[in-house]
């Protein structure tokens, strides 16, 4: 018979596999035994192998590999052992390494000595090698899964104008920081080596290529690498940045009045120190007895020190009303630049502002004039005071988007009074409650918004006419128009601040780790109303990082068996 037709006998046993199975497999093998067992009294650990295709050795290997847990009672062992254990100690281990190592900057050795203090050191593998490799392999799947996620969202969002905040920073090198301001959207945060306009625009244009939306807003310092990025490369608006402008006011003017306070407060101690001697030496002198001759003058001495002192006090109260008053003025420059007075809830208009500005600056003027502070004070007033047109000319750009808006809207006479005279206002006041400092700013815009709240409902106004459709798109038209007006690039100030940490706690930003910030930022930090970046700006939901790392990251290893080894002291006797 041709060996071909030849009928072939049936193996003993089918052919096993030598590749290294998952845990997973392992762990429900060994917990399927043990159920098997107890339903089927009588069989043997032989036959579930041979049924399961298993050599008896490896299945003895993996339930020995199962109870060798000490510290760990029975309860727990079974649990970590069993499938939904394993998938928690999977979930735990994740947290860990994204929580503290990309989000906290700690190391991988505060992550082992958590697993140690938890007791999962014995079921989790958590050397230092091992961690580190998973970690790379979280920094990589982070990364990927941000770029599909930006992809997705931006093939699928509404077209629309954005403001943007863009600077510079510098650690281990320069980066080019840009950030949607009214999402809070990272939008730019890679290395470069220039940052002039055409750098700044090719880097900005790549990200926003995939995305539709149209910058109509920069808003900066006065670099001219910027400025060119919002004219030249953008045709944007360009906004000069309040926080830079009072950050000026404060280095080179507030810095010379403390000084001059704390000097004023040393002359007065010393004043005040001279009034104690005096008086301790005349009861020292009247406390011991003396012979014949005229007494000092104790008094004198006592009013002239009494008079230095004095002297000295004005001059500090005086010093004192200086720095404050100009603290004022600073304080005043940042509430004067605004879409709404904060004080009448009413639009602003630009020539209201610049009055108000004159008047501030010359306050400012007049005070650093009297204090004699110098000429760093005279150059940061005059640099700080050449930032007003810009404002001005900011403000201008805002009531003209405005009237084109309100415009296009199609809105009757009743409706546009109604946005501008009440609902713009209460919009944008409630967004400078939420970034109040102080109570009484706190209750003086509340109160402000509470009245504004009842014209509402005063004679004449078309709200309770309105159907619900109806004035759910007058507030968005409202909030749209707010957030056009932006005056400060704190936010990405805050960024810059966050990396300087970042970058002091591990000597550097590595690529992978500095990509990887940028998404968590984007998809993972949320504000109050539990909103992501990245849901403000494409409007829509996104997908959770967390649950795809815990589905794409391999399940944790168990840790390495290892014979200990005995150290032997080189300072021991030999007998």
């Amino acid at each position: 018979m041709h060996p071909d037709t030849a009928p072939s006998e049936e193996p003993a046993q089918a052919p096993r596999s030598t590749k290294a199975r998952p845990r997973s497999f392992r762990s429900a093998t060994v917990t399927d035994l043990e159920a098997w067992r107890k339903r089927a009294r009588g069989c043997s650990e032989r036959q579930f192998a041979r049924k399961r295709e298993i050599a008896r050795s490896t299945l003895r290997n993996w339930r020995r590999r199962a109870v060798q847990h000490p510290g760990m009672d029975e309860t727990q062992r079974r649990f970590l052992e069993s499938p939904s254990g394993l998938a928690l100690l999977h979930r735990i281990l994740l947290a860990a390494l994204v929580v503290m190592v990309l989000m906290g900057g700690l190391g991988v050795a505060q992550v082992r000595l958590f697993l140690r203090l938890c007791g999962l050191h014995t079921v989790i593998a958590c050397s230092a090698t091992h961690l580190r490799m998973r970690m790379r392999g979280v920094l990589r799947e982070v990364v990927e899964w941000g770029r599909a996620q930006e992809r997705t969202l931006a093939s699928q969002m509404a077209p629309r104008e954005i403001t943007v905040a863009v600077d510079e920073t510098f650690h281990g090198g320069m980066l080019l920081v840009a950030l949607e301001m009214v999402s809070g959207y990272l939008l730019l945060e890679a290395k470069s080596q220039l940052r002039d306009g055409a750098t700044w625009s090719a880097a900005l244009k790549a990200r926003l290529a995939e995305a539709p939306v149209k910058v109509v807003q920069v808003v900066a310092d006065e670099a001219r690498g910027l400025w060119a990025l919002a004219r030249q490369w953008l045709g944007a608006e360009k906004v000069a940045d309040l926080f830079h402008g009072q950050y000026e006011l404060g280095r080179g003017v507030l810095s010379g009045t403390r000084a001059k306070v704390h000097a004023a407060q040393s002359r007065a101690e010393e004043a005040r120190g001279e009034v104690t001697k005096v008086l301790q030496a005349r009861a020292d002198y009247e406390a011991a007895s003396h012979g014949p001759g005229r007494p000092p003058d104790w008094q004198g001495r006592l009013d002239r020190a009494c008079d230095a002192a004095g002297v000295e006090e004005q001059a500090l109260h005086l010093a004192e009303e200086q720095h404050a008053g100009l603290r004022r003025c600073v304080r005043d420059l940042g509430e004067t630049v605004h879409a709404v007075d904060p004080v009448t809830g009413q639009i602003q208009s630009p020539a209201e502002m610049a009055e108000k500005l004159s008047g501030i600056f010359d306050e400012i003027w007049q005070r650093a004039v009297e204090c004699n502070l110098g000429g760093r004070a005279s150059e940061a007033i005059a640099k700080v005071k050449r930032l007003v047109p810009t404002w001005i000319a900011a403000l201008t750009w805002w009531h003209r988007m405005l009237d084109t808006r309100l415009g296009a809207a199609g809105l009757d006479a009743g409706q546009t009074r109604l946005v501008r005279e009440v609902l713009l206002p209460i919009r944008y006041l409630q967004r400078e409650l939420g970034r109040a400092s102080t109570r009484p700013q706190c209750v003086a815009l509340r109160a402000r918004i509470e009245a504004l709240t009842t014209m509402l409902h005063a004679p004449g106004c078309v709200w309770p006419t309105l159907s619900a459709g109806s004035r759910q798109f007058l507030v968005h038209l409202a909030q749209d128009c707010v957030d056009l007006y932006q005056r400060a690039s704190s936010c990405v100030e805050g960024r810059n601040g966050y990396l300087a940490l970042r970058h002091h706690q591990m000597h550097a930003l590595p690529d992978p780790t500095l990509q990887a910030l940028t998404v968590v930022h984007n998809y993972v930090l949320t504000r109050a109303d539990g909103t992501t970046s990245a849901e403000r700006l494409f409007g829509q939901r996104h997908e959770v990082l967390f649950s795809h790392l815990c589905a794409v990251m391999p399940l944790p290893a168990r840790p390495r068996r290892r014979a200990c080894k005995a150290v032997e002291d080189p300072l021991a006797l030999v007998a």
